[in-house]
């Protein structure tokens, strides 16, 4: 996979992987019990993710930002796309996978982009299902974001 191809798979990984860990355990304590699943979030979100990525492991750090739309079928499936800026080259993507939600609201996100690249991501899903925190799992990428089900009103951080 060329370095290119590598920095695409990394956007479409952290916008929708990020969808899915990170304030769980906030709403637990505001709520004192928790109880997810895929069809949590169901429906169209639009997402926003930033930070850096790395086509080398963690060497090389290169400015990552996107934003997009996805949607979640509620049994473990997605299909969306996302327009990404690596290193101030941007790119539309498209892209399809698979998701899975734990009843503690945590979930997990594994995609392939229409460049064959396939990507990983973890997420926190709060306010029961209408946003969630995103952070990409593939390793030397620091980047995150968040995801809001596309019609709702969030107030949060």
């Amino acid at each position: 996979m060329n370095t290119h191809a590598r920095m695409i798979a990394v956007g479409t990984i952290v916008g929708a992987g990020l969808f899915l860990s990170v304030g769980s355990w906030n709403q637990a304590a505001a709520t004192g019990s928790l109880s997810c699943n895929n069809r949590t979030v169901q429906g169209s979100y639009g997402e926003n993710t930033s930070g850096f990525i790395s086509p080398d492991g963690g060497v090389t750090q290169i400015p990552f930002t996107g934003m997009g739309l996805f949607k979640l079928d509620g049994k473990g499936g997605l299909t969306g796309s996302d327009t990404v800026s690596i290193g101030g080259t941007v790119f539309p993507r498209q892209f399809t996978g698979t998701y899975a939600v734990a009843p503690d609201c945590t979930g997990t996100i594994t995609f392939t982009d229409a460049y064959g690249n396939v990507g990983h991501n973890s997420a926190t899903i709060v306010n029961g299902g209408d946003a969630a925190y995103l952070i990409s799992t593939n390793p030397g990428d620091t980047i995150s974001g968040t995801a809001r089900r596309v019609g709702s009103f969030f107030f949060g951080n």
